[in-house]
């Protein structure tokens, strides 16, 4: 594990008294005490513009929708239409979670619609629906282009200012899809009107900058091993998706959302170039899930064509007895990079995940009853889940991060009978606990394996014996990857491709802790390092003496 850096989250304590204490006398000091995560080196956040005359703001808020108080994770999908019809830029955004369901309010994220259909304009004028579900009107899902990306702990993001993303730019009229997350583990009624304010200027701004989301698909796929202290996964964007979308000058990065969840742990993007590791984009190796701060670069990353991208997660899972999958609710897990650039480019997200083909055979399975592997494959590769997902009381159902849709070489024959062979086995579901399509699956081949559900033959599994879990965390990272290159009118650039991992000349830990230093420091002036430690430590408290 690399040395913590100043750079990374902390977690800063405070005290206040009424009065200075006598030295070495402990003073109590009462309820006036707290707590808060950090980041004490990292570049300051840009300010606001000085000069605000012609800044305007665009409040974009639910309007105390239905939010179900039987399920634990909720997502819920408004329309809005653009308040003008004259190009602005968005120069800043800040949250407006309601108080009294800051505890609830996971993540928001606002979408541009590719479609500029006037029946959106209608749709605007609803209360929402629960996003993904059956219920969602099918024009929704041209909603997929973010336009920003809020979570946990965030006080929003102004841009440089030089910097501007694009609002109603269709003369025709825009529109836009507000997401908001609700985590609801003890399932209380909710009654929320939360969202974001939008500042925005006519004045549009010299460069205009666009958001790329990096990371590993939202699937089932994605698998955490429980009882890990540590396990990567990684999402990859290839050189031939960045050759093909960025201009020959590059793009220019300015800031970077890491999003993940409850089990996340140390969370980077790493930036490759002809087969050799640059400077971390961005790295948090105390990653909390209540502060998810936008990374502000101190200076620009210049990203070129053909350079590679990984979206690098290590999770921590030793409190959890059965595996982790990906997906949308806090206990499930996520590993995503919201990546702000200039110029924008027709590129709305670089990303990968296992082949399915590929995790099953690392679990040590071949066949399951009734269904093929390329059905399966197919039916993991379509947007919508709701086969995928069994009805529960417990979870709303969702899509897995859009990666192919059935028009694009998707055979709808092959997705219906894969769907039928799912149906058809359900009644074999032992492990009613873990519902989801693995529990549905019935093991074939291997005979030793025969009659099992691959929910119960992955519980099965010796996790807590680390040769197990590192030859599994060996071959999921860096083995295949079914990687995407996704635009911003929802379409493929390029056909979705099964790669290798690269190899490459990785960067080496730098230890910030600059321990040698403190060595020669402590041999000079007779000062034992673990004076020093002990030092550094109590400085980390902070202490507020009001006199």
């Amino acid at each position: 594990m690399p040395f913590a850096s100043l750079g990374d989250t902390i977690r800063v304590l405070w005290a206040l008294h009424s009065s200075d204490p006598e030295l070495n006398t402990a003073i109590w000091p009462g309820d006036k005490r707290g707590g808060r995560a950090l980041r004490l080196k990292t570049p300051a956040p840009h300010a606001p513009p000085r000069y605000t005359e012609d800044i305007k703001h665009w409040d974009v808020k639910l309007n105390q929708p239905p939010v179900s108080d039987n399920v634990d994770t909720t997502y819920w999908c408004k329309i809005f239409k653009a308040p003008h019809k004259e190009k602005h830029h968005m120069i800043g955004y800040t949250p407006l979670v309601e108080k009294e369901n800051e505890d609830l309010v996971h993540h928001i994220i606002l979408y541009e619609c590719a479609s500029t259909l006037p029946i959106l304009g209608q749709h605007a004028r609803i209360v929402g629906a629960p996003c993904y579900s059956p219920t969602m009107p099918r024009e929704w899902e041209s909603c997929l282009q973010p336009v920003l990306a809020w979570a946990r702990g965030s006080t929003g993001e102004w841009l440089p200012e030089h910097v501007g993303i694009s609002i109603a730019e269709h003369s025709e009229g825009s529109y836009y899809m507000l997401e908001v997350h609700y985590n609801n583990p003890s399932m209380r009624k909710v009654v929320d009107s939360s969202g974001v304010r939008l500042h925005l200027t006519p004045k549009l701004r010299p460069q205009e900058a666009g958001i790329l989301v990096a990371g590993v698909a939202v699937s089932p796929l994605h698998l955490i091993p429980p009882k890990q202290k540590e396990y990567a996964t990684a999402g990859y964007c290839t050189p031939h998706c960045t050759h093909t979308m960025f201009p020959e000058s590059g793009v220019n990065i300015v800031s970077v959302v890491l999003h993940s969840h409850l089990a996340g742990r140390r969370l980077s993007l790493k930036h490759i170039r002809q087969g050799k590791e640059l400077p971390r984009i961005v790295e948090d190796n105390h990653f909390d899930f209540e502060y998810q701060q936008s990374h502000t670069l101190e200076k620009e990353v210049k990203v070129l064509p053909g350079d590679e991208l990984v979206a690098e997660c290590v999770y921590g899972t030793l409190d959890r007895t059965k595996p982790t999958l990906g997906g949308y609710a806090a206990s499930q897990e996520m590993c995503l990079a919201f990546v702000v650039h200039y110029p924008r480019t027709p590129l709305a997200a670089c990303y990968s995940m296992t082949p399915l083909k590929h995790l099953f055979k690392t679990l040590g399975v071949y066949s399951f009853k009734g269904v093929t592997m390329d059905h399966l494959e197919k039916l993991f590769l379509t947007t919508r889940t709701d086969a995928v997902t069994i009805p529960s009381t417990g979870q709303q159902q969702l899509p897995i991060y859009p990666a192919t849709r059935p028009s694009e070489d998707i055979d709808e024959e092959l997705i219906r009978e894969a769907k039928s062979a799912l149906r058809a086995v359900k009644d074999y579901t032992l492990e009613q606990d873990n519902e989801n399509v693995f529990s549905r699956l019935i093991i074939e081949e291997p005979e030793e394996f025969r009659g099992r559900t691959l929910a119960e033959h992955m519980l099965a599994l010796p996790w807590t014996e680390e040769l197990l879990a590192r030859a599994i965390e060996q071959n999921l990272y860096h083995g295949r990857h079914m990687t995407f290159c996704r635009k911003r009118d929802d379409k493929l650039a390029l056909p979705a491709d099964i790669q290798t991992f690269p190899n490459y000349t990785e960067l080496p830990e730098v230890n910030e802790t600059m321990c040698t230093e403190m060595a020669k420091l402590s041999n000079a002036s007779g000062t034992s390092y673990l004076d020093i430690a002990t030092f550094l430590t109590i400085l980390a408290i902070v202490t507020i003496v009001v006199s």
